[in-house]
């Protein structure tokens, strides 16, 4: 059942002595696992006496958890569905609501949990980001931060020497998590049970000058079939994907309805790609390695660079794999929950049909009580 919510957000700042807090009065917060950083955020509060401005992200690595709490069945109702309706005609109404008794309006709109049996229901998530940037509106009297999950820090890091420099550990893992110590970042929560030793790993363990740690790391695991990055809850994965094994249903229609629209779309330039292409260059010498149907045109390719030793091919089919699909997409706008994440399934059901896809994205926005959600590899079910 669709229901009326209330939202608190929130964003506790480390500092020392004392953590600062502040009240969120505009955050947009978004999840993309086609993106790095996976977690981006953009934060709004009050200015208040200015003392957040004493926090430099310049000076040393600024950590924040973002809290949302979504409390499901308020008592102000006047209030909330003036909230929910403002601008709307009447025509606009009636198309929502076409076909429904006076008692499925009541229940699809509102529900106090005040009867027996009914208690309150709270929805809640936090995220741990980096903070960015921090920039303050004296005539606004707001601060704006900008915020990220910790791929960012791995972009601070360039390599500033004339060698090449060969990252040591025993095998993938214990490589990885020696870039992630020197840049002040905890070690991989979650690993595969067997990843490639030192020997299978050779050359690509060699780090040339300029690359950053992220750019180094990315190319190191993406040739072994893996994935890093770094989850809400400021945790490392190592794994082929960021699949999870949940299937969430979105409804359009009936009392439990939460999508309020729906855009699909089928596009060449928004991520329609038929072939992937990786070049790799080191010691003056190009190494290219492609995955292609080689089919008459149309063929859209994606082209990526590397400073580091040939590995042999199979990177380019293995990402090829990855992004066959995304050019069929659909933009749900539903009422916000706090519980879905990019990588879990979606059934998405309307009163025409229902409709499979894969989480890839979901932005939340605050104070407006609603969520974008992108569906990739859409097909009927």
């Amino acid at each position: 059942m669709s229901v009326l919510a209330e939202h608190h957000v929130a964003i506790t700042i480390d500092h020392s002595p004392h953590p600062i807090r502040l009240d969120v009065s505009r955050h947009t917060l978004e999840m993309d696992e086609e993106w790095i950083p996976y977690v981006q955020a953009t934060v709004e509060c009050p200015l208040g006496d200015g003392g957040v401005l004493v926090v430099d992200p310049q000076a040393s690595d600024v950590w924040a958890t973002i809290q949302t709490r979504r409390l499901l069945g308020r008592v102000d109702r006047l209030a909330d569905f003036t909230r929910r309706y403002r601008g709307r005609t009447l025509h606009a109404l009636s198309l929502e609501f076409a076909g429904q008794t006076l008692a499925g309006i009541t229940r699809a709109t509102y529900h106090d949990y005040t009867d027996p049996g009914h208690l309150r229901r709270e929805d809640a998530r936090q995220w741990r980001v980096m903070l960015r940037e921090i920039s303050a509106d004296r005539k606004a009297a707001t601060v704006t931060l900008t915020l990220a999950s910790g791929e960012a820090r791995l972009n601070d890091w360039q390599h500033m020497s004339a060698t090449t420099d060969r990252i040591p550990g025993a095998n993938l893992v214990e490589k990885v998590n020696f870039i992630l110590e020197r840049c002040n970042l905890p070690h991989v929560t979650y690993a595969p049970a067997s990843v490639p030793s030192d020997a299978e790993i050779g050359d690509e363990a060699l780090r040339s000058p300029g690359s950053s740690a992220l750019e180094f790391l990315t190319g190191l695991t993406r040739h072994h079939g893996l994935m890093l990055w770094c989850d809400e809850n400021a945790q490392w994965h190592l794994a082929p994907d960021r699949t999870r094994l949940v299937t969430r249903e979105l409804r359009s229609a009936g009392l439990d309805r939460s999508v309020i629209n729906e855009v699909s779309k089928r596009s060449r330039d928004d991520g329609w790609i038929t072939a992937v292409m990786v070049i790799y260059t080191w010691e003056g010498q190009d190494y290219y390695d492609v995955a292609s149907p080689y089919a008459p045109n149309p063929e859209k390719a994606l082209i990526l660079r590397y400073n580091r030793p040939y590995p042999g091919p199979g990177l380019a089919a293995q990402i090829l794999a990855r992004v066959l699909g995304r050019g069929r997409a659909l933009e749900l706008l539903a009422v916000s929950t706090y519980v879905a994440s990019p990588g879990e399934s979606v059934a998405y059901i309307t009163p025409r049909e229902t409709v499979t896809g894969r989480l890839a994205a979901i932005r939340w926005q605050f104070p407006d009580d609603e969520m974008s959600v992108r569906l990739r590899e859409v097909g009927a079910a």
